[in-house]
């Protein structure tokens, strides 16, 4: 209600024309559920949409925003439960890390937790494909690492760990974008 301050006044009440004013603009940037929490509560990019809503119920002439989505979490801002994926990924990995460490050990699961993400991290920009394709590298890492201990006689954890770096030098040396050969200079 801030932002209908100039036109209702310091002490006096807002009108139900300035209410529906800021509601029609917290509907409009996607935060009406918001509506009670405090500021300090708020994320960025949520904190950023309440500032936008506040500008829009103004009903200025001219807005000039420098960046107005800069803070703007767009997973959250399309309604993903963001938290909830938050939450499931860290209690996935702890669980595989709880559940290998005595299988494999130390050094392989912090190779296989940074390798095959860090791999596919030189190759693609979004989350998404970064995701599945650091899957894919672990499972090949794992399945052509076991190949080589069976028949060269190595210790599978040495294998697989092997493998790993061996993708992730090749990405680093020949990634599209960020590669230290294809690089121009």
């Amino acid at each position: 209600m801030m932002a209908r301050t100039p036109h209702t006044g310091l002490f006096r009440r807002p009108s139900r024309q300035s209410q529906a004013l800021v509601e029609a603009a917290l509907e409009r940037v996607g935060v009406d559920n918001l509506r009670d929490r405090p500021i300090g509560a708020l994320s960025g990019g949520q904190q950023q949409r309440v500032f936008l809503a506040r500008a829009l119920a103004k009903q200025a002439d001219l807005l000039i925003l420098d960046e107005p989505f800069a803070g703007v979490d767009r997973a959250q801002a399309a309604g993903m439960p963001v938290r909830w994926y938050y939450l499931g990924m860290v209690t996935a990995i702890s669980l595989t890390v709880v559940a290998n460490l005595q299988t494999v050990g130390v050094l392989l699961v912090i190779a296989m937790l940074v390798a095959p993400g860090m791999t596919a991290f030189l190759l693609v920009k979004e989350l998404h494909q970064m995701m599945l394709l650091g899957a894919v590298f672990g499972a090949l890492a794992g399945i052509v690492g076991m190949y080589l201990s069976y028949y060269f006689e190595l210790p599978s954890g040495s294998a697989i760990v092997l493998v790993s770096f061996g993708l992730f030098m090749l990405a680093f040396l020949f990634s599209p974008t960020q590669g230290i050969l294809t690089q121009r200079r």
